[in-house]
């Protein structure tokens, strides 16, 4: 039978240099893929000689964000190799230009990648956030999981979450963000996230009229999936005082 793979960190300053995250060079897909020649057509990759804990699939909600995606991926295709996690790179890229919808695209990405494989655990990257440090696992736990424990753009503060969920120590859980023009919020959108406690059971993935999306294109390239899709035009979440009322529970 072959045995669980296990994680090998010899010391603090780990193979990937934890001192020398580079958020300002972009490397070319070419030179990304030299550097890891493990990686598989589709960005993915499982270890030969054990069975990792978990099968991982790596949802990029994205749009525009060239520069972005090749600097993460210069640093991700290395730290789960050396995690020795089975994964695969999806990246859920939305056409037209109507406003960016990056919930959305983490839903769709969900469901397209259950089409690939029967994954164990989904992780949801921001194209624009490096992580500094590879003794952040990305596999997944009982509770939601945030990775991103301290961001160097909040001065590496932990951002009160307001739901139960588990983090690295925050010197493991760092994390770099690529500077660049932040996009408008929509109108509502503020308002509509302090309703998600009494509408999360009817939103989202349970919400069909929510998920109507169109895939236009699957293609594999040589360091990600992407997955093409037309979300329709976005109107926003209209408030119903009625119905999206906070619910208190006993996790907060």
């Amino acid at each position: 039978m072959t045995q669980l793979c296990q994680f090998t960190f010899h010391n603090v300053y780990n193979c990937l240099d934890v001192r020398k995250v580079n958020i300002f060079t972009e490397p070319n897909e070419d030179t990304i893929a030299a550097r890891n020649p493990y990686v598989t057509t589709g960005g993915q990759w499982a270890p030969e000689s054990c069975v990792s804990y978990q099968k991982v699939a790596v949802i990029i909600p994205y749009r525009n964000r060239l520069h972005h995606l090749r600097i993460l991926l210069n640093r991700l295709h290395p730290l789960l190799h050396k995690q020795q996690i089975d994964y695969r790179i999806f990246l859920v890229e939305q056409a037209g230009n109507d406003k960016f919808n990056r919930g959305k695209l983490m839903n769709v990405g969900f469901m397209e990648a259950l089409k690939y494989d029967k994954y164990d655990c989904f992780v949801f990257h921001d194209a624009d956030l490096i992580p500094e440090h590879d003794r952040n696992i990305y596999m997944c736990d009982d509770h939601v999981r945030q990775l991103s424990s301290a961001i160097d753009e909040t001065r590496y503060q932990a951002q009160a979450a307001g739901l139960l969920l588990t983090r690295p120590p925050e010197h493991i859980g760092r994390f770099k963000m690529i500077r660049h023009t932040k996009a408008s919020r929509s109108d509502n959108g503020y308002t509509a996230f302090l309703g998600w406690r009494g509408r999360w059971m009817n939103d989202g993935l349970n919400a069909p009229s929510t998920m109507n999306y169109t895939v236009l294109s699957t293609t594999n390239m040589q360091l990600y999936t992407n997955v093409t899709v037309d979300l329709g035009p976005s109107k926003g979440h209209v408030i119903d005082p009625e119905k999206d009322t906070t619910k208190e529970s006993i996790w907060w």
